[in-house]
């Protein structure tokens, strides 16, 4: 099992045994920090659950007195701990499987946005058309047809074309075509959509070193998802169980 560098300080909170400015700047960063927020609820969630389960097993006269998380583990029935490692799988693929993660944040471009991008004249030709109009498939077959010359933008759409249609790898090709050939807006938004495709392709080691180099740029309009979204791929909640 992987040690959490949260694990600790959310229990010591849970447990009241935080000094009331460590508790504050805990609470302070809760609200900031998402990797942190989403491991303290899925330990409340882990929490409550045991407690339910173990409330059954006690006198309704006993003291109903909250035991810190570890403590149950030793002592569960097997059925308590089936639950409870249920449960945690469940937050896992819900919260932070790769496809979760990536579709999170990723957002499809419009074709009103070409006419506005300023690195290529507005042309209504047939691919950008059909992309508009959701037809990605057909959008993906007139961008790639025999003797069609792709500009940036071209393969820039091309990839969020793939991207719908579920084909990822595919769209990392073209991502990487569109940063290689356009300017530097186009390249900084074609870097941020082949690492969501590159982790939506089970890619994970590929998508976190483009996600360093968005984080290491300076002025890349992604750098703070990159490095939010970095915290969520190393979280202990996710190692634990993918």
């Amino acid at each position: 099992m992987r040690s959490s560098s949260h694990y600790e300080r959310i229990e010591d909170y849970f447990e009241q045994r935080m000094p009331e400015a460590e508790r504050r700047a805990l609470e302070a960063e809760l609200r900031r920090n998402p990797a942190l927020r989403e491991e303290y609820e899925a330990y409340q969630a882990a929490l409550l659950a045991l407690d339910a389960l173990a409330a059954e097993e006690r006198p309704l006269s006993s003291e109903k007195k909250r035991r810190p998380l570890r403590a149950y583990l030793p002592r569960a029935a097997a059925a308590v701990f089936l639950l409870g490692l249920f449960s945690l799988f469940w937050y896992a693929d819900n919260y932070y499987s790769d496809a979760r993660l990536a579709g999170a944040r990723y957002q499809l471009p419009l074709v009103d946005q070409l006419e506005r991008s300023g690195t290529e004249a507005w042309r209504p030709e047939p691919a950008w058309l059909a992309f508009g109009r959701g037809e990605y498939r057909h959008a993906v077959e007139l961008f790639t047809a025999p003797g069609k010359e792709n500009g940036p933008l071209d393969w820039y759409y091309l990839g969020h074309a793939r991207y719908q249609l579920g084909n990822y790898e595919q769209a990392m090709a073209a991502f990487e075509q569109a940063a290689a050939a356009g300017d530097a807006a186009l390249r900084r938004k074609a870097e941020w959509s082949g690492a969501l495709s590159a982790l939506q392709a089970g890619r994970e080691e590929q998508a976190i070193q483009m996600l360093q180099n968005i984080k290491a740029q300076e002025g890349h309009p992604q750098r703070e998802e990159a490095t939010a979204l970095l915290e969520q791929l190393r979280s202990f909640w996710r190692r634990l169980v993918l």
